[in-house]
C-alpha cells in the first residue's frame, strides 16, 4: 500500500480513467490484509459480527473511490487506510445509531485516529474528559452536538462535511467555530464543569 500512499495522483487519475482501472484500485484495496483487519477488529470490538466487518471494509472502499470518482476537487489530506478506516467507522457508527445499539460516545471514545490536525484543544477533548462533554452538549441544540462530538473524534473538516451533510469543508469548519464558541460561552457561565475538565 506505500505505492498508494506515496502517488495519489496516480491513483486519483487510474480511478478517473476507466471501469477497468478503477476495479485494478478497488482489487488492491480490498487486499490490503491490515486495513481489512483493522476495520474488522472496529466491528467486532463495536456489537458487530465478522460478517459485518466484511461488508464494511468492501462499503468502505466503494464509498472511497465513488468519492474519488465524482468530487474532482477531492484532496487527500491523510494517508489512504486512515481516510477508509474513517469512512468504515461513519458507515458502522450510522448503522449502530439507527439500531440504537451503541451511544455516539462510546464509539468516539475507542477512536484513536492520528493524523488529524484541526487544532483541537486537548484539554477539552482529552479522551478521557469525553463522558464530561457528552453531558455538557446535551444543553446543545443536535447539530452542534454532532458536529462537535465528531470534531471531538478526530474526524477532518472534510469528513465532518461528508457525513453530516454540509455542502462543503468551509461550511462544516464554520459550523464548528459556532458551535464551539457557543460552548465556551455556556461553559464561561458554568464554571464547575471547567473544573471538572481541568482534573
Amino acid at each position: 500500500m506505500s505505492a498508494l500512499d506515496s502517488d495519489f495522483q496516480k491513483i486519483v487519475k487510474k480511478i478517473r480513467a476507466s471501469a477497468s482501472e478503477r476495479q485494478e484500485i478497488i482489487r488492491l484495496l480490498a487486499n490490503d490484509v491490515k486495513l481489512k483487519s483493522d476495520i474488522q477488529g472496529y466491528v467486532l470490538k463495536n456489537n458487530g459480527s465478522m460478517d459485518d466487518g466484511v461488508m464494511v471494509f468492501h462499503d468502505s472502499i466503494i464509498a472511497f473511490i465513488k468519492r474519488v470518482f465524482t468530487d474532482q476537487h477531492f484532496i487527500l489530506s491523510t494517508s489512504f487506510q486512515q481516510y477508509i478506516f474513517g469512512i468504515a467507522k461513519n458507515i458502522w457508527l450510522t448503522n449502530l445509531k439507527k439500531n440504537n445499539k451503541l451511544p455516539v460516545t462510546q464509539l468516539i471514545e475507542d477512536s484513536n485516529e492520528s493524523g488529524y490536525d484541526e487544532d483541537i484543544n486537548q484539554g477539552l477533548f482529552a479522551k478521557d474528559k469525553i463522558i464530561i462533554l457528552h453531558r455538557i452538549l446535551k444543553i446543545m441544540k443536535p447539530k452542534c452536538k454532532d458536529i462537535l462530538l465528531y470534531w471531538a473524534g478526530g474526524y477532518s473538516m472534510q469528513e465532518i462535511a461528508i457525513h453530516l451533510g454540509y455542502p462543503s469543508e468551509g461550511a462544516a469548519r464554520k459550523k464548528k467555530c459556532e458551535c464551539y464558541k457557543s460552548l465556551i460561552e455556556w461553559l464561561e457561565q458554568h464554571p464547575q464543569y471547567i473544573k471538572e475538565l481541568k482534573n
